[in-house]
């Protein structure tokens, strides 16, 4: 290894700089290490490499690059994190900027490919464009096909740390071991502790469900380690949002028309009288009868009210043999006092559900 200080040149300041080469096992610029007493808590912070950017117009506390030259090695990392008892270099599959093993905690923002056209953009012929639906299916429509799933990181009843108890040497036979040898024991160590001390409970997504609809937020290494890109899921949940939004506008629209169509008595449209309706019954609750408005379209073949108690046994039935605007008449005789709920099904199918209240006289 070949190491320089350098305090001050011409061009630049260098802090420390080294220069690590060679041709057998892991080959390393810098090596920090910090170690507190294992047995008592004194030591607050232990930092093996600590970088801060000075004043200048670029500071960089800590940088990390892909190695030079014209080959391109199968796995490297410009910066490499892990919670692990030992750092070990090949153990992550692929190519990275930052690779990190463990928590990763950010205390401001995260950025991500910019999607606004920029001048370069632009040049080459890029754009930002809309979120387009798919031979017409929408964000939404995609989205509701993905569940929601969780996982358990590992067995909660297994006590935490027994097997790296068992498994971490001694201080002074750890400080005897050469770097080989600390690579496999980290790489063991690695193996044996898979993550015990994150919460238990994992959220995520289906994985194959979230592929089929949109297989480019879902990657593969070679390995068969599979990753979502959960942050380019965020302009299509915006999406999914504004889709929903948009419907429910729509909705609103069409009610507020058939209201206004009510209160001006202007004549029902086609599409009124086509509409299956079933009204909240009136009174409710009732002691001695009660009514409940319906439409029926006039090519409906059946229709009939089903009451049910809340033990979902059918206490009664009323067949609807009128089309259009009618009502039915419900009477307290015919049964006993409580709640019950009433549906309307027409040529077999469930319309419309309500509940009513049945109450002693």
């Amino acid at each position: 290894m070949e190491s320089t200080n350098i305090l001050h040149s011409t061009s630049q300041t260098i802090g420390v700089s080294a220069h690590a080469r060679n041709n057998l096992g892991n080959c390393i610029g810098v090596w920090g290490e910090a170690y507190g007493n294992y047995d008592t808590t004194s030591v607050r912070k232990a930092i093996g490499v600590y970088g801060i950017g000075g004043h200048s117009h670029s500071c960089v506390g800590v940088f990390g690059g892909k190695t030079l030259g014209s080959f391109s090695p199968v796995n490297y990392a410009g910066i490499y994190g892990s919670t692990g008892t030992f750092p070990t270099f090949s153990t992550y599959p692929g190519k990275y900027a930052g690779y990190f093993k463990g928590k990763v905690r950010v205390t401001n923002g995260i950025y991500a490919t910019v999607l606004s056209p920029t001048a370069s953009m632009q040049a080459s012929g890029q754009s930002a464009t809309p979120i387009q639906s798919d031979r017409g299916e929408s964000v939404t429509d995609k989205l509701s096909k993905v569940q929601a799933v969780q996982f358990l990181r590992y067995d909660p009843t297994e006590e935490v740390g027994t097997r790296r108890n068992a498994s971490v040497p001694s201080d002074e036979e750890i400080d005897k071991m050469s770097p080989l040898q600390l690579d496999s024991l980290a790489a063991t160590l690695e193996a044996e502790e898979p993550e015990r001390y994150l919460s238990t409970i994992q959220y995520g997504l289906d994985v194959d469900q979230l592929k089929a609809v949109y297989p480019e937020l879902v990657y593969e290494d070679a390995n068969g380690n599979v990753s979502i890109n959960y942050v380019e899921m965020v302009p299509l949940l915006v999406q999914s949002i504004n889709e929903l939004k948009k419907e429910l506008a729509e909705m609103k629209g069409t009610s507020a028309k058939k209201a206004k169509a009510e209160t001006t008595g202007i004549d029902k449209t086609v599409s009124d009288i086509d509409m299956v309706r079933m009204d909240q019954n009136k009174p409710n609750p009732f002691s001695e009868s009660t009514v409940i408005a319906l439409n029926i379209p006039q090519e409906a073949q059946t229709a009939n009210i089903y009451i049910y108690d809340m033990s979902g046994k059918q206490v009664q039935s009323l067949s609807v043999s009128e089309r259009g605007e009618t009502n039915i008449t419900v009477y307290a005789s015919d049964i006993t006092p409580g709640m019950y709920i009433y549906t309307l099904v027409v040529d077999g199918k469930v319309a419309v559900t309500r509940r009513m209240i049945v109450s002693e006289i």
